[in-house]
């Protein structure tokens, strides 16, 4: 990555490109507290050079933008425009009770208006699509195009359960990057419905949410399925308010992990993978 910036642009391009870099990044689920170490993870910097990078303290150079808007399927142009005609996403396609990945298109000038005969439905970063006609009232976005992989295995379905909104969008941006289908929540009652329709693969869900902790939860998920992955995170593992014990007993008792937030994607997708649920082959990795 050595391919300077010509230099009447030093001065001007790195704040644009920062920028730039800051909205991809927004727009794909990266919330913005996460966006500096995301970069330092993906380039492998510093925590003070990643910082320089997304504040527009430090240069970047073309082949590094490019990488970046490859990882998340738009072409440069589209990132330095802020994502018009933005590059496909992934997506799910819902049909009735049948779901199948794939990755949609969505117009250069985004519109709600129903004149095709799928659009999708945009929930904290994900999108699913479905028949216009099955949409209702819902506020829908149009879909220019729509890419089926029959290859591709049927990523597990992972619900992600916090009552911090940026904590369960930066999972499971992380997650869907990794090749799963996450869902974010931030109530139980919202979950349990969910629940009730259709269980999922796996939950990654935070012990102690405003209501208390969410152990009512996890025997409601075994009632459900014995086999079904749980995942644990907690920011305050050292919280007087916290009992160690119950967890330890319950965890015993229900088979689940517990990990110390700010949860590591790749730590929780490897506990996934233990209890049988590997992302889907072929999705992008870290």
């Amino acid at each position: 990555m050595n391919s300077a910036l010509p230099p009447e642009e030093e001065d001007e391009l790195p704040s644009q490109a920062a920028q730039a870099v800051r909205a991809l990044l927004e727009r794909h689920g990266i919330p913005k507290h996460r966006q500096a170490a995301y970069v330092g993870e993906f380039f492998k910097l510093s925590r003070a050079a990643s910082h320089r990078r997304t504040h527009g303290t430090a240069a970047w150079t073309l082949e590094e933008l490019q990488a970046l808007a490859n990882k998340f399927g738009e072409s440069l142009p589209e990132m330095l425009g802020g994502g018009s005609a933005r590059g496909g996403v992934r997506a799910t396609l819902k049909i009735g009770d049948t779901e199948t990945p794939c990755r949609i298109w969505l117009p250069s000038a985004p519109s709600t208006a129903r004149n095709n005969v799928f659009v999708a439905m945009e929930n904290a970063g994900a999108y699913t699509v479905v028949l216009a006609a099955a949409a209702g009232t819902l506020p829908v976005l149009q879909v220019a195009r729509i890419e089926i992989d029959q290859a591709a295995d049927n990523p597990p379905r992972i619900a992600v359960l916090d009552d911090d909104r940026d904590v369960t969008k930066s999972i499971c941006a992380g997650l869907r990057e990794m090749g799963y289908q996450a869902s974010p929540y931030n109530t139980v009652d919202a979950l349990v419905a969910e629940i009730k329709r259709s269980p999922f693969d796996g939950y990654i869900l935070d012990w102690k949410l405003r209501g208390g902790t969410v152990l009512p939860l996890i025997e409601m998920i075994r009632d459900e399925t014995k086999h079904g992955a749980i995942a644990l995170i907690s920011g305050r593992m050292r919280d007087a308010s916290i009992n160690t014990r119950e967890i330890a007993e319950a965890s015993g008792e229900f088979n689940f992990g517990l990990f110390e937030k700010p949860a590591q994607i790749e730590i929780i997708v490897a506990a996934l993978s233990r209890d049988g649920l590997a992302p889907a082959r072929g999705a992008a990795s870290r």
